[in-house]
């Protein structure tokens, strides 16, 4: 048997092999999920505007409600381009690869702009519905996410280099 330095990258991708696949089955299941809450947001929202008398609270779960559909739509992107990511990393037997260092920025920027942008939709949304003016929701967390996202593509886009200058090496 081979010890872990004796193994080419093809024999460790066959080895990641069931992950990488579980990984990509579970981004569209996460899709799918994302995309019927969409569906009840939707529904939910619609039946809220018909009621003219929506008391405080209610209002208040209008824009939760709101921001969630909003930020939904982003994140259905992110599982999208995560599942090609996962898909074109299974087929070409490496994640150091240009496609994967372009679908990790596309996904923070995805995520960045969700971030900033949900909560100023879901706000302009439930005031001209409800037509009262509404806090913004703070998106730290997804701001966070998205830089080390960047950061992380930096990585891969190096490990893409050193993987080039080691099959040119060989």
């Amino acid at each position: 048997m081979k010890t872990k330095k004796e193994l080419t990258t093809e024999e460790i991708m066959r080895m990641q092999n069931p992950t990488l696949k579980f990984m990509f089955i579970a981004t569209i299941v996460i899709a799918v999920i994302l995309a019927a809450r969409m569906v009840q947001a939707v529904s939910t929202l619609n039946m809220l505007a018909a009621d003219s008398g929506l008391t405080e609270s209610a209002q208040r779960w209008f824009q939760d409600t709101a921001f969630d559909l909003f930020g939904d739509v982003g994140y259905i992107a992110v599982c999208i381009v995560s599942s090609v990511m996962f898909f074109f990393t299974l087929k070409d037997h490496t994640p150091f690869t240009r496609r994967t260092s372009n679908c990790l920025i596309i996904i923070a920027a995805v995520m960045m702009v969700t971030a900033v942008f949900s909560p100023l939709a879901a706000r302009e949304f439930s005031s001209s519905v409800i037509g009262t003016n509404f806090y913004i929701v703070k998106s730290g967390n997804e701001i966070f996410a998205s830089s080390l996202l960047f950061i992380i593509s930096a990585f891969f886009r190096y490990g893409t280099k050193l993987q080039q200058e080691s099959d040119e090496t060989l």
